[in-house]
C-alpha cells in the first residue's frame, strides 16, 4: 500500500493548507464531515474534498482540487445570485442547533444510565458534532473574495490598489454575534483596569474580583485547546500572569483604543457602501463575504465548545466505565468507543499507543486511507521529502499578505505548539504556522505576528489589528525559513519579511 500511495501522491501538485494536530476522535470526525452523504444531509448539497493529505496534523490540498472547488461555487452563484446568503443562513441554523444541543448536554446526568442508554446519548452527540464540523469543510470565503475582487475590477474598473483598500474595509469583522476569542482579551482588560484603579494586590484578591476572574475562567478557559490530545484549559494562574502584564500598561486606554477601532471600522465600511453605489449582485456578494467572515470563526467556536462539553461530561463517564485515561479515549473513533462500551476490547491500548505516535489520512480521488504508528511516521518522512524538495531554494526575503500595517525589527520566536508560547519574551516577533486562542499569552507580548497561512480575517490578523501590531499572513514558508533568534524585519506596509541576521546557534 505504501509504494502505491507514494506514487499517487507524486502525481498530484500539493499546496500547504494548515497545521492543526487534533486527537484521533476529532480527526475521524473530519473524515465523516468530508463525506458526500453527511454534507448532503445537512446542507442539501455536497462539495467534499477528493484529494487531501493530513500528515500527523499538517494538511495539504491539491492545486487541481482548488480549481474544482472554485468551479463548484461559481456554478452555484451563477445559478442563483442569492445562493451564498441562503447558504450562510443554513450555517447559522446549524450553529443555533449546536448551541441548543450543547446546553442540553450540559444538563445531562449519566451516572445512573446503563451502557446501552449511554451509547444512545453518545451517538446523538456524534451526530450533532459531525453536523457542527461540516462548515469547516465547506467554506466558500476564499471564492467570495476572488469573485468580489473580480467584480470590482471588471464591473467598476478599480485599480488593484483600490480593490485591496475597498476589500479591506468590506472584510472588516462584522458584529453579527459574540465571538469568544475576540471578546476575551477585552474582558480581561476590563478586569485589569479595575484591579489597577483600586490598587489591588493580585496575591490578595478581594471576593468580588476573585468572582469575576472565576466567571472569566468558566466562560473562556476552554479556548486553550479542547481538540488536542491533552485535555487543556486555561487556569487561574494563566489569567493572573496575563493580568500582571496588563496592569503594567494603560489598560483603560487600550480598551478605549480597541472599541474605537471597532466603531471606526464599521463607519468606514458603511462609507464605502454609500460612496460606490454597487449594484444588487455586488451587494449580495458583499453581504455574503461579511457573513462568511463571521461564520468562519463562529462555527468553529460553537463546534469546539460542543466537543469541550462532550469531553467534560460524556468522555469522562466513558473513560470511567472503560477504565481508560480521559485523554486516551479521544484517540478512538466513535465506532470504536461504542464497540468497547458493548464489549471491552483488550487491544484498545495498543490502538491508542499507535495513534499517539502518529497518523496519516489521505484522500486520493475521493478514496480515504488511514495509517498509524511507526508505519505512518515512515510514510510521512517519504511524503515530506516530496513536498519540501524545493525549500532549499528559499531565500531571506519572505512575501505574504499584509493583515495589519506597520514595520518593526526584532528577534523571532517560532511557535510550533502551545508549549512554545512561554519562550516568547516581550517585544519579540511571533512566527507560527497559524495562531489559535491558546497562543494569546504570547500574542499579548509580541511586537508583530507572521504566519504561514491565513488571510486578512484569520485569528492572527484580527487580533493584530485590535492589539495595534504589524501582521503578515499567508507566507506559506515563514516557519520553514525563520529560526528562533533570527533578527528580522516585518514590513507589513509592503507585506515583506526580511531576515537581517541569522542566529548562529
Amino acid at each position: 500500500m505504501n509504494s502505491n500511495l507514494i506514487s499517487q501522491v507524486k502525481e498530484i501538485q500539493w499546496v500547504f493548507d494548515v497545521c492543526r494536530k487534533f486527537n484521533w476522535f476529532v480527526e475521524n470526525i473530519q473524515i465523516l464531515a468530508n463525506s458526500r452523504n453527511e454534507q448532503q444531509k445537512y446542507l442539501g448539497f455536497a462539495n467534499p474534498y477528493k484529494n487531501y493529505l493530513i500528515l500527523n496534523g499538517e494538511e495539504y490540498y491539491s492545486q487541481n482540487e482548488f480549481e474544482n472547488w472554485y468551479s463548484f461555487w461559481d456554478s452555484k452563484f451563477n445559478d442563483d445570485n442569492d445562493f451564498f446568503n441562503k447558504f450562510s443562513q443554513k450555517l447559522f441554523d446549524i450553529t443555533s442547533r449546536t448551541i441548543k444541543y450543547t446546553e442540553e448536554l450540559k444538563r445531562t446526568k449519566l451516572d445512573n444510565l446503563n451502557n446501552n442508554e449511554l451509547i444512545s446519548i453518545f451517538e446523538d452527540f456524534v451526530n450533532h458534532y459531525i453536523e457542527s464540523f461540516i462548515p469547516a469543510w465547506t467554506r466558500p470565503d476564499n471564492y467570495l473574495e476572488i469573485q468580489l475582487k473580480a467584480d470590482l475590477r471588471n464591473k467598476y474598473h478599480f485599480e488593484d490598489s483600490e480593490i485591496e483598500a475597498i476589500f479591506s474595509e468590506i472584510a472588516t469583522y462584522p458584529e453579527l454575534g459574540e465571538l469568544s476569542y475576540v471578546d476575551e482579551p477585552l474582558h480581561l482588560l476590563e478586569i485589569a483596569t479595575e484591579i489597577k484603579d483600586k490598587k489591588i494586590n493580585l496575591s490578595k484578591l478581594p471576593e468580588d474580583i476573585n468572582d469575576r476572574i472565576q466567571n472569566h475562567i468558566k466562560k473562556y478557559s476552554w479556548l486553550k485547546g479542547s481538540l488536542f490530545y491533552n485535555f487543556l484549559t486555561f487556569t487561574k494562574k494563566d489569567y493572573l500572569d496575563r493580568l500582571r502584564l496588563m496592569i503594567q500598561k494603560d489598560s483603560e486606554k487600550e480598551i478605549s483604543r480597541i472599541n474605537s477601532i471597532r466603531k471606526q471600522k464599521q463607519k468606514d465600511y458603511e462609507a464605502i457602501i454609500r460612496r460606490h453605489h454597487f449594484n444588487s449582485e455586488t451587494l449580495s456578494l458583499i453581504e455574503a463575504v461579511r457573513s462568511f467572515i463571521f461564520l468562519r470563526t463562529h462555527t468553529t467556536e460553537v463546534s469546539d465548545y460542543l466537543f469541550f462539553i462532550g469531553r467534560s461530561i460524556l468522555f469522562k463517564e466513558i473513560s470511567n466505565r472503560l477504565d481508560l485515561n480521559l485523554n486516551d479515549i479521544t484517540m478512538l473513533s466513535s465506532i470504536e468507543i461504542v464497540k468497547n462500551l458493548k464489549c471491552r476490547d483488550d487491544s484498545v491500548n495498543e490502538i491508542i499507543e499507535k495513534r499517539e505516535k502518529g497518523f496519516i489520512i489521505i484522500w486520493i480521488n475521493g478514496k480515504v486511507e488511514t495509517l498509524f504508528g511507526d508505519e505512518s511516521l515512515l510514510l510521512i518522512r517519504k511524503i515530506k521529502r516530496i513536498l519540501t524538495k524545493d525549500t532549499d531554494k528559499l531565500d531571506n526575503k519572505i512575501i505574504g499578505r499584509s493583515a495589519s500595517r506597520g514595520k518593526v525589527r526584532g528577534i523571532a520566536k517560532v511557535l510550533n505548539t502551545y508549549k512554545d508560547v512561554f519562550k516568547l519574551n516581550k517585544g519579540e516577533i511571533l512566527i507560527a504556522s497559524m495562531t489559535t486562542p491558546d497562543y494569546i499569552m504570547a500574542m499579548e507580548k509580541a511586537s508583530a505576528f507572521v504566519t504561514d497561512e491565513g488571510g486578512i480575517t484569520c485569528h492572527a490578523a484580527i487580533l493584530a489589528r485590535e492589539f495595534g501590531v504589524p501582521c503578515i499572513v499567508g507566507t506559506k514558508v515563514a516557519t520553514q525559513i525563520i529560526k528562533d533568534g533570527d533578527n528580522i524585519e516585518v514590513d507589513a506596509d509592503n507585506a515583506v519579511v526580511l531576515i537581517l541576521r541569522k542566529d548562529k546557534h
